[in-house]
C-alpha cells in the first residue's frame, strides 16, 4: 500500500508539470520571430541557388560552343562538301556551318537574328589568301588559314542580376590550316578518286635446305697386349645455312584524274582549250609535282603542261585548233623517273572553267 501511495504521489507531480503552460503571448512571439528570420535569410538563399544554376548553364554553353567550333574546323580543313537530299553538293561554307549547328546539342536554340534575344546563335568563317573561296565568310583554299567562330546567347535567371546583366554572349573559336586537296573548283574538288586495286605481292621462292652428312665413327681394334686404347671423339660438322634470295621490286605506277576542262570551238576569235589534271601515286595517292606532262589536242602538239602545286598541272589558252564542234580529243602523257609512264586519251566537251586560267 505504501508503495502504491508513493507511485501515485510521484505521478501526480509529473502530471502537474505536464499541464504547466508558459505565460500568455510567449508562444505567439516565438512564431513571429521564425517568420522574420526566414524572410531575412530566404533572399540570400535564393540568390545563391540561382547563381549556382546560372554558373552551371554558362559553363555548359561555353563547353558546347567550343566543341562545335572544334568539330567545324576539323570538317573545314578536309575540303569535303555535304550533299542534299537530291544528291547535289552543298557549298563548303554551308556544310561547315551545318556541322557547327549540329554540334550545339543540349542548348535551346531559336531562329533569332538579334544577339539580344534568348537562344541566339551564329557561326562565322574567316580565311586568308586571295583565292575565290578566301576572305571573310569563306572557308579558304588549300594550305590557307581558316578560322571558325561560334556564338551563343545565354539568358540569366538569377533575380537582381538579370536586371543588370540580362544575357551573356559566349564564344567558341578554333583556327587551323586547310589540307592540300588540289586546286579549288566549282564541283566535287575535295573528294579524291577511288584508289586503284593493289599491286600483286611478290612471293619469294623456297630455297632447298642442304642435309647433313653422317660421319663414320672409328671402331676399336683388339690388341694382343693390354695397352691403353685412345677413345676417338666424334667431331661436329657445321651445317650450311640457307641464303635469302632477293625479290624483284615492282616499279610504282601513276594515277591521273582530269579535274578541269574547258573548250570553246563555236565562237569566232575565242577558240581556246584549258585543261587541268591531278597526278598521284596510284598506290599511296601521294601528289607528284616532279612529272613531265604533255597534252596533244586533236592530233596537234604535244604541248607542255605547267605544275601549279598539289599534284596539279594546267594547260591554259592553247588555241586556235581544228576539230568538230561539240567534241575535242585530248591525249595526255606523263613521265616521272621513279614511276612507270602513263597516258590518258579521251574525247570531251565543254565542262566549265578551270581554276587558275583567265
Amino acid at each position: 500500500m505504501q508503495i502504491m501511495r508513493f507511485i501515485y504521489k510521484d505521478a501526480s507531480k509529473y502530471k502537474a508539470s505536464w499541464n504547466t503552460r508558459p505565460p500568455d503571448g510567449t508562444r505567439r512571439r516565438t512564431l513571429g520571430q521564425s517568420i522574420v528570420e526566414f524572410a531575412l535569410v530566404s533572399p540570400i538563399l535564393l540568390l545563391a541557388i540561382f547563381g549556382i544554376i546560372d554558373m552551371a548553364r554558362l559553363i555548359q554553353a561555353q563547353v558546347t560552343v567550343s566543341n562545335a567550333a572544334r568539330q567545324a574546323i576539323r570538317f573545314a580543313i578536309t575540303g569535303y562538301q555535304e550533299k542534299d537530299v537530291n544528291g547535289v553538293y552543298i557549298p563548303r561554307a554551308t556544310s561547315i556551318i551545318s556541322k557547327a549547328n549540329a554540334s550545339l546539342i543540349g542548348l535551346p536554340l531559336t531562329n533569332a537574328f538579334d544577339a539580344r534575344q534568348f537562344g541566339y546563335h551564329n557561326v562565322e568563317l574567316n580565311s586568308s589568301g586571295t583565292c575565290p573561296e578566301c576572305g571573310a565568310g569563306k572557308p579558304g583554299g588549300p594550305n590557307e588559314v581558316v578560322e571558325v567562330y561560334v556564338y551563343y546567347n545565354v539568358q540569366m535567371l538569377t533575380p537582381l542580376v538579370s536586371m543588370v546583366l540580362p544575357r551573356v554572349l559566349v564564344r567558341g573559336y578554333e583556327r587551323s590550316i586547310n589540307e592540300s586537296w588540289g586546286a579549288v573548283q566549282g564541283f566535287n574538288h575535295a573528294n579524291l578518286p577511288t584508289p586503284p586495286p593493289p599491286l600483286p605481292t611478290w612471293t619469294p621462292q623456297p630455297t632447298a635446305t642442304p642435309t647433313s652428312t653422317p660421319t663414320q665413327t672409328p671402331v676399336s681394334t683388339n690388341t694382343p697386349k693390354p695397352t691403353r686404347t685412345a677413345t676417338s671423339t666424334a667431331t661436329s660438322t657445321a651445317t650450311p645455312t640457307s641464303t635469302a634470295t632477293p625479290t624483284p621490286t615492282a616499279t610504282p605506277s601513276i594515277g591521273m584524274t582530269l579535274t578541269g576542262f574547258q573548250g570553246k570551238w563555236d565562237r569566232p576569235g575565242d577558240k581556246r582549250v584549258d585543261i587541268q589534271i591531278r597526278v598521284q601515286d596510284a598506290a599511296t595517292l601521294q601528289n607528284i609535282d616532279t612529272a613531265v606532262v604533255t597534252a596533244a589536242i586533236n592530233g596537234s602538239g604535244p604541248y607542255p603542261m605547267v605544275s601549279i602545286g598539289g599534284g596539279n598541272y594546267q594547260l591554259c589558252n592553247n588555241g586556235p585548233y581544228v576539230g568538230p564542234a561539240g567534241a575535242i580529243t585530248i591525249d595526255i602523257s606523263v613521265t616521272e623517273p621513279s614511276h612507270q609512264p602513263a597516258s590518258l586519251t579521251g574525247q570531251s566537251a565543254n565542262d566549265g572553267n578551270v581554276g587558275g586560267c583567265p
